[in-house]
C-alpha cells in the first residue's frame, strides 16, 4: 500500500512555529488556530501571509525550527515495512531544500517525498492529512482517508480520525 503523510501540522508543527514567528513580529500574543485560514484571525490577508511565510523561510525559521510531532518518527519507522511511506506536502517548491534538510536532520523515515497541490495525482492508496480539502479530494479519488485531528478539520468526514500518532498503528 502506498500511503501519503502530510508534513505540516501532521509531522511538522507548522502552525505553532508560524505563530511563534508572527508573535515576535507583531509583538503580541495571537489567538490559537481554530480554522484552516487561521492567519485571518491574526490580522493577515492571504497574500500577506504567503509573503511572510517566504520571509520566515528566507530567515531560516518557518520550516526548520520545529521538532517532529510527538511519536511520528517511531510510528513511521514501524510502518516502513508494511506501507510505502510517502511524505506528501503542498509546501511551495521554494521550500524544497529546507524541507529536505529538516527531514534529514530529524531522520524522518520515508520512501518518497512529493511536493504537490493535488495529492491525488501520486498513486496514493491512503492519505493522512489535516487539511479538509486534501482529505475530501482523497476520499473522492477512492483513497482511504485518515484525518489528523486539528480544530480546523472537526467537520471533515474521513475513514479514520487520528488523535495522536500511536492511534495510527491500530488502524493501518
Amino acid at each position: 500500500m502506498r500511503m501519503g503523510f502530510d508534513i505540516d501540522n501532521v509531522i511538522y508543527p507548522f502552525v505553532p512555529v508560524m505563530q511563534l514567528c508572527e508573535e515576535s513580529r507583531q509583538g503580541r500574543k495571537l489567538p490559537p488556530a481554530v480554522r484552516w485560514d487561521f492567519y485571518k484571525d491574526w490580522g493577515l490577508r492571504g497574500a500577506e501571509f504567503a509573503e511572510l511565510m517566504r520571509q520566515y523561510h528566507d530567515q531560516g525559521t518557518v520550516f526548520t525550527l520545529g521538532s517532529p510531532i510527538a511519536d511520528c518518527v517511531r510510528v513511521l519507522a514501524a510502518l516502513m515495512d508494511e506501507v510505502e511511506v510517502v511524505l506528501c506536502t503542498s509546501r511551495p517548491e521554494w521550500a524544497l531544500n529546507a524541507t529536505e534538510d529538516w527531514i534529514m536532520k530529524w531522520d524522518i523515515p520515508h520512501h518518497d517525498l512529493v511536493f504537490a497541490d493535488d495529492k491525488t495525482l501520486h498513486g496514493l492508496d491512503a492519505l493522512l492529512d489535516d487539511a479538509p480539502h486534501h482529505i475530501e479530494e482523497a476520499s473522492v479519488a477512492g483513497a482511504t482517508t485518515y484525518v489528523y485531528d486539528q480544530p480546523w478539520n472537526w467537520h471533515v468526514a474521513a475513514d479514520y480520525r487520528i488523535l495522536r500518532w500511536a492511534d495510527l498503528l491500530a488502524v493501518v
